[in-house]
């Protein structure tokens, strides 16, 4: 982790909203675009890669506040974002991909509809 990001972490822990914001806006596009990647064509309709990452920040931010989280080293905070969104992404496969839900089972809309003709 930059010294930059370490400093918004230490900001953000001493209550200052703005470095909260400044920690989004750095890692968010690249954080839903490594869940994107996770899913595949068929999830893409059921599971929003924006949802996860803002439910990874979500947890990585009640966590920060509680002092959880120590970060020593380059790349650290990076690390921890994309271990919890990869998790997350995870469940959500795990949820959808069940046999009960799965996304596979799924017929495209666009089907043609078949019809009773006795």
């Amino acid at each position: 982790m930059n010294e930059d990001s370490l400093l918004l972490v230490e900001q953000h822990r001493a209550g200052d909203p703005d470095a909260g914001e400044k920690i989004f806006r750095r890692y968010v596009v690249r954080l839903i675009g490594l869940v994107r990647n996770m899913l595949s064509a068929k999830l893409n309709s059921r599971v929003d890669p924006e949802d996860v990452a803002q439910s990874a920040f979500r947890s990585f931010f009640r966590c920060l506040k509680s002092d959880q989280y120590v970060f020593e080293k380059s790349g650290e905070l990076w690390k921890l974002l994309a271990a919890i969104a990869v998790n997350k992404a995870r469940r959500q496969i795990e949820f959808h991909t069940a046999v009960r839900r799965s996304v596979d089972l799924e017929h495209p809309q666009n089907a043609p509809e078949l019809k009773y003709d006795p």
